[in-house]
């Protein structure tokens, strides 16, 4: 988990969940699991979740690839 607030520019990988409240990415995420996000504001960047894509508010202009829901 990451709490609060996250801004990546870089890479982050995990084996399981990611679940941050706030997210400003304009690096590449590549997650096993879920992702989960109030906010997610995705730049030109890749995104890949291995099961569910859980955001409430979306702003994205890069590329998005769930294998769940």
């Amino acid at each position: 988990n990451l709490n609060g607030n996250v801004e990546n520019k870089s890479n982050i990988y995990t084996g399981g969940n990611l679940n941050t409240l706030d997210m400003i990415n304009s690096g590449n995420i590549n997650a096993s699991g879920n992702i989960t996000a109030k906010d997610f504001k995705n730049s030109l960047a890749a995104v890949l979740s291995g099961g569910n894509f859980n955001v409430k508010n979306l702003d994205n202009s890069g590329n998005i690839q769930v294998s769940g829901i």
